[in-house]
């Protein structure tokens, strides 16, 4: 076979261990500075430390016995941090059309002028003091959560590399770039000693960020959506090879191909299908473009034109997929707000900020689509600045800004409640904005008040 994303899905491996970690880092670290080195390791893997490591997530749950225990059975000298969106200058990277000179290596949505890489660390730091700050709240089902900023940094990072990295690097380079008539060309391999062509592993690495398991388009979305919680009784869907075993590599559902099952199973979008089907359509098209001898050739500008289109679809569907999934958070956050005000708990206060940083994070990664975006930057920053840099918090204070890496915040003018009432009025709008623009099908959690 000419197939080959395990880097890829080692990536995905590697954000769901690294999700996992900023909530529970284990029992050898004890202090922060500790937290922050784990951390590191498992988000820049610098010098391949990760290859020989146990993946953290997914790991064996419920029936689920996973195949790859280690990164270096998927692949592991692959680093999150080095795949981050980082304009360099080559023209092929670009978060937002329209986006200025000198503006383009800057995360819009996070107070600082920060770079992605910027971000990480930033979040980071915040997120191994919050952890073992003894003067902080803590919260049992939540523990990533801080809530001197109400942010819940597993969720924020989680949602945001889905964009700055697996969302750009499909839609804007691999499947965008490298599907250009003179680049990784089909009548020659990848590279030296490659046994597959410039155009099929660009495709294949593409699909692999989308982290969809081989016969995700022969299973409904639920069970696409139960194969990525590890639902118990559900590991069958997933072993399609029935050799009692799940591969991360194959068999196994993550990242924005778990979000499209999301929407899916509500019975009104076809996006995971349609993308899907886009991959198989496009793979199909390099296949077949061999010479009279079998051997593979260049694409005519017919089938460049075809496969071309089939990427349009996969951007187009996979923006939607975000799109969807900001609008659900929204809807969350908001009625987390009326549970607040009306028991102010702990425990609730926490559901909210970790819905509101579900929703933040999708709504940063909508930024990374590439020249493809429907979303320009003016109607990015036009939604986003409803949701601020932060979450109006339980006391009305909200983040504004950034020193160093310490996150600063502004108190309301008025009362709480107030700041709380007022900040329900913006997420209402976020929803209204978004609906819109994209004309949205599934609008899970609509505020209706």
């Amino acid at each position: 076979t000419s197939l080959s994303y395990k880097g890829q899905m080692s990536r995905h491996a590697m954000r769901e261990s690294l999700k996992s970690l900023l909530s529970n880092p284990g029992d050898d670290v004890t202090n922060a500075a500790e937290m922050a080195a784990k951390l590191n390791k498992f988000l820049k893997n610098e010098n391949g430390v990760l290859a020989s490591e146990t993946i953290v997530a997914p790991t064996n749950k419920n029936d689920y016995a996973m195949l790859e225990t280690t990164f270096n059975d998927l692949s592991g000298g692959k680093s999150l941090y080095k795949s981050l969106y980082d304009h360099d200058g080559k023209g092929h990277e670009t978060p937002l059309k329209g986006v200025e000179a000198g503006y383009e290596n800057i995360v819009m949505g996070v107070p600082g002028n920060k770079t992605p890489k910027d971000v990480t660390d930033l979040w980071v730091a915040n997120a191994a003091e919050a952890f073992f700050d003894s003067d902080r709240k803590k919260d049992a089902k939540y523990t990533s959560v801080d809530f001197s900023t109400g942010m819940e940094y597993n969720q924020l990072m989680a949602k945001f590399m889905m964009g700055a990295i697996f969302y750009n690097q499909a839609v804007d380079k691999y499947l965008d770039d490298y599907m250009a008539a003179d680049t990784k060309t089909n009548d020659a391999p990848y590279g030296e000693d490659k046994h597959y062509t410039g155009k099929e592993h660009s495709w294949d690495e593409g699909f692999g960020y989308f982290g969809a398991a081989a016969n995700y388009g022969e299973l409904t979305a639920e069970q696409n959506y139960n194969i990525k919680k590890q639902k118990d009784g559900t590991a069958t869907h997933a072993d399609w090879n029935k050799d009692g075993k799940v591969s991360i590599y194959t068999e196994y559902t993550s990242g924005p191909a778990y979000y499209a099952a999301d929407s899916d199973k509500t019975g009104r979008t076809s996006y995971g299908k349609d993308i899907m089907d886009a991959f198989l359509a496009g793979r199909h098209i390099i296949a077949n473009a061999t010479d009279d001898k079998g051997f593979a050739r260049a694409l005519t500008a017919e089938e460049l034109s075809a496969l071309q289109g089939h990427a349009a679809t996969i951007q187009r569907n996979w923006e939607m997929v975000f799109a969807e999934a900001v609008y659900k958070y929204a809807g969350l956050s908001y009625k987390d707000i009326e549970t607040w005000q009306g028991e102010q708990t702990d425990a609730n206060l926490a559901k909210y900020y970790h819905h509101w940083s579900e929703g933040k994070g999708l709504m940063l990664a909508l930024q990374f689509g590439g020249t493809m975006s429907k979303i320009n930057k003016d109607k990015f920053k036009e939604i986003d600045d409803l949701w601020g840099y932060g979450p109006v918090m339980g006391d009305g204070s909200q983040v504004t800004g950034v020193t160093g890496t310490t996150f600063t915040t502004t108190d309301p003018s008025g009362s709480a409640n107030d700041a709380l009432d007022a900040y329900q009025l913006k997420l209402k709008q976020i929803q209204e904005k978004l609906d819109e623009f994209y004309k949205l099908k599934t609008k899970k959690n609509e505020i209706t008040d």
